[in-house]
């Protein structure tokens, strides 16, 4: 009797759809902090990303991975705005390509940057498959930093977030699927 319950259990789960993954071509909107030196010597870059209203779920997103990043954590963001570690990803040939179960999700990770005696500097390169209708890029200012330089030019810079930091803000703009886009950081830090 028990057998046969499992086995119509069975059958009846075998008949439901699964729930497959959708691929995203397009963000509506993604988020970019680069923050150097935060905790550690290396760049926390913080991405953000909401894929369209109409997108299905769960979706599987593609993104650009730099050579030699150490990844922190891979979430999504649940009804209340919490962060949820439910997202299965994958690393291969530069790519981290991420299952999100929920429209908004986020992808952190330290990137090397490069040290000439007291010169740093870091540039975020940005070429994937999936368009982006608003990137907005965030450069938060080390306090030791002296000769700051980000390139594209900043929009605006200012300590707006109460912790004392510079901030400094590109334009948003949009990125087509297949379109380079790098911003350049450049800062000197006397020993």
């Amino acid at each position: 009797m028990i057998v046969a319950m499992f086995l119509m259990a069975a059958l009846l789960l075998a008949g439901l759809p699964a729930r497959a993954q959708t691929p995203a071509d397009r963000l509506e909107a993604l988020g970019v902090e680069l923050w150097p030196d935060y905790d550690r010597p290396a760049m926390l870059v913080l991405l953000t990303g909401t894929l369209p209203a109409e997108a299905a779920l769960p979706a599987t997103v593609t993104i650009p991975l730099p050579a030699g990043a150490d990844i922190n954590a891979v979430a999504s963001f649940n009804a209340s705005g919490a962060l949820m570690s439910d997202v299965d990803y994958t690393v291969e040939d530069g790519q981290i390509t991420l299952n999100t179960p929920s429209a908004r999700f986020r992808l952190e990770y330290y990137a090397p940057y490069e040290v000439d005696g007291s010169e740093y500097s870091y540039t975020f390169d940005w070429l994937a498959d999936v368009a982006v209708d608003a990137m907005t890029v965030v450069v938060q200012q080390p306090l030791a930093a002296a000769d700051f330089q980000v390139t594209p030019a900043a929009e605006s810079s200012g300590e707006e977030r109460g912790d004392g930091l510079t901030y400094h803000a590109l334009p948003t703009r949009a990125v087509g699927a297949g379109e380079p886009f790098a911003v350049e950081i450049v800062y000197t830090v006397e020993a």
